[in-house]
């Protein structure tokens, strides 16, 4: 549903549909996206930095193939040190509300927001095995107990991840 989402805001706008699969991947938040410049993007050593952070920390994040993906599929403005920038005015965007309300009407998807993208990804790594003092990190919380809220995921996955432990265990007692 995330990259049917963003597939569908890239076709109202590319540089906004870049935008909400970068928040996908990375756990941003709506104006770290907005605010984020070319300077704090390093497709070489795969991460970024967030500047402008709520609490006024720094942290890097690291960057999938996807984000790189979308990250190189964008116009860089000159004139304008904003990643997500308009070709037009060469400034940044500041509303992104438009094409993304569209996308997500155009896939049958009003409900989900900008920050849900948060929720999503760090649900995705706790699920991944990312352990939650990394994920907090990555989010940017000064509280585990706020990185515990956003890490919420299927009860079902500790359970299938509990009985594939169970099973690799015993296929090891016996020598498999």
């Amino acid at each position: 549903e995330e990259r049917n989402l963003v597939n569908a805001v890239q076709a109202k706008n590319h540089v906004i549909g870049c935008y909400v699969g970068l928040l996908g991947e990375t756990a941003l938040r709506m104006t770290e996206g907005l605010l984020l410049k070319w300077k704090f993007v390093n497709l070489g050593e795969r991460n970024l930095t967030v500047e402008a952070s709520k609490n006024y920390k720094t942290r890097h994040v690291p960057l999938s193939d996807y984000a790189i993906e979308l990250l190189r599929s964008l116009p860089r403005v000159i004139g304008c040190e904003y990643v997500f920038a308009h070709a037009l005015t060469k400034d940044r965007w500041r509303d992104p509300r438009g094409p993304f309300y569209a996308g997500r009407k155009a896939v049958g998807l009003e409900w989900v927001g900008f920050h849900d993208f948060r929720h999503f990804r760090a649900s995705q790594w706790v699920m991944r095995g990312i352990d939650l003092r990394t994920v907090q990190e990555l989010l940017g919380h000064r509280d585990i107990t706020t990185t515990m809220r956003y890490a919420h995921f299927a009860t079902n996955h500790a359970a299938k991840s509990i009985l594939a432990a169970h099973f690799a265990d015993a296929a090891c007692r016996r020598g498999e």
